[in-house]
C-alpha cells in the first residue's frame, strides 16, 4: 500500500540534521538500496496519520481520524488507540483485525467545556512483539475558543449588538442569523476575521442565538433577550 511504501522510505532514509524528523532535512535522505532490502519487523503497527478539525468551540465534539498502519509482516486481530487530552485520557477505540501492510482509520471524540490552548496526543498501543515505537504516538496543539464574540450577551429588543468573527475562511461571505432569521452578510479579511453590526431584531424574551457561517465554518453565541417592548422608531 501506499501507506506502507510511505513509512519504508521513512525508516530506510539516512537521519540528517537532529535526531529524528526536523523541520529541514524532514526525515532525512533516501537511501533506495535500504528501502528495497530491509525487511520490516514481524510486529510493528505505526500511527502513519491523522486528521483534526479546523477549529474546537468549547461545548462542541471534536472529531479525530488516526490512520494506524501494520508496518509488520505479521497479521494483529486487534490495535488499542488512545486520544490524550493534556496527558489525561480522554477517549480510545479499537481497529481490527489488521492484515500485514494494511491500514486503517479510527476517529475518537473530545468535547471541550473551556477555552484554551491544548496538548492532544494520539497514542497507538503497542502489540506483543513490537520492539520499535517511536512512531506509535503524535502530539499537536489546539486552540479552543469562541469563534464568534458579541459586544454584550444581554439587552432588549433594538439593542446595538456587535459581532466580532475570528478563524473563518480567508476572504469569504459569512452570512449572520439571529435564532434562525437571516439578518446580513460581512466579507472576512485575510486573516479570516469579521465585524457586523446590527440591531437585535422583534422576539421573545429568553436566550436567543446568534450564528455566523460561510461555506466550511460556523460559529455560534447565546444572547438574551431581556425586554419585549414595542420601540417607537422613525426611520
Amino acid at each position: 500500500s501506499r501507506n506502507w511504501v510511505r513509512e519504508q522510505l521513512r525508516r530506510s532514509a539516512d537521519d540528517l540534521g537532529s535526531t529524528g524528523f526536523d523541520a529541514f532535512y524532514g526525515y532525512g535522505r533516501i537511501n533506495a538500496y535500504k528501502a528495497v532490502s530491509e525487511a520490516p519487523a514481524e510486529h510493528d503497527v505505526v500511527l502513519s496519520g491523522y486528521e483534526k478539525p479546523r477549529s474546537v468551540q468549547p461545548g462542541d465534539t471534536a472529531l479525530f481520524s488516526v490512520t494506524v498502519l501494520n508496518f509488520g509482516l505479521s497479521h494483529e486481530s486487534s490495535v488499542l488507540v488512545d486520544l490524550l487530552v493534556d496527558g489525561v485520557a480522554t477517549d480510545f477505540s479499537a481497529v481490527g483485525p489488521l492484515p500485514s501492510g494494511s491500514s486503517s482509520n479510527v476517529t475518537l471524540r473530545w468535547t471541550p467545556q473551556e477555552e484554551g490552548v491544548y496538548n492532544v496526543t494520539f497514542y497507538v498501543h503497542p502489540v506483543p512483539g513490537e520492539t520499535v515505537t517511536d512512531d506509535n504516538v503524535v502530539s499537536a496543539m489546539i486552540s479552543v475558543h469562541f469563534l464568534i464574540k458579541l459586544n454584550q450577551s444581554s439587552g432588549p429588543v433594538g439593542a446595538l449588538l456587535n459581532v466580532s468573527g475570528m478563524d473563518f475562511t480567508a476572504l469569504s461571505i459569512v452570512a449572520v442569523t439571529f435564532n434562525d432569521l437571516y439578518i446580513g452578510s460581512a466579507m472576512t479579511e485575510s486573516s479570516g476575521n469579521f465585524t457586523f453590526t446590527f440591531n437585535v431584531p422583534v422576539s421573545v424574551a429568553g436566550t436567543q442565538v446568534v450564528k455566523a457561517y460561510d461555506a466550511y465554518v460556523i460559529g455560534k453565541a447565546n444572547f438574551t433577550v431581556v425586554d419585549v417592548a414595542p420601540l417607537g422608531l422613525q426611520l
